[in-house]
């Protein structure tokens, strides 16, 4: 585990470099680039809202699934619909599933019932 108080000293180089005016239209690249601080911290301390990428217009990471630059989260919009999306239409898929296993099984027993 790393120590925290590298950790702090990261941030702080990161957010120094940001504050400068010049800066604001960096990219998670060009910051890593120029702090040299790894570009998987970066992401770190935006994702733990360390950093507030809203504020840098450039300031990203790419989507987990898609690649586009995002600012929160692990997908961006569209591909946390379509995740949504299929989640939900797999979750009705088996609930008919389901429900036909259980009109199958009361059918069945219906007629070994009769049977008798």
């Amino acid at each position: 585990m790393e120590c925290h108080k590298e950790i702090e000293e990261d941030f702080k180089r990161v957010a120094d470099f940001l504050r400068n005016v010049h800066h604001h239209g960096a990219t998670i690249d060009e910051v890593s680039e120029s702090t040299e601080v790894s570009k998987k911290r970066i992401k770190d301390f935006i994702r733990n809202d360390h950093l507030y990428a809203v504020d840098y217009p450039n300031l990203g990471y790419p989507c987990s699934r898609c690649g586009k630059v995002i600012k929160k989260e692990d997908l961006c919009t569209e591909c946390s619909n379509e995740f949504s999306a299929e989640l939900n239409n797999s979750l009705e898929a088996d609930k008919g599933i389901k429900q036909m296993s259980t009109k199958t099984t009361t059918v069945s027993n219906k007629y070994w019932k009769l049977r008798k």
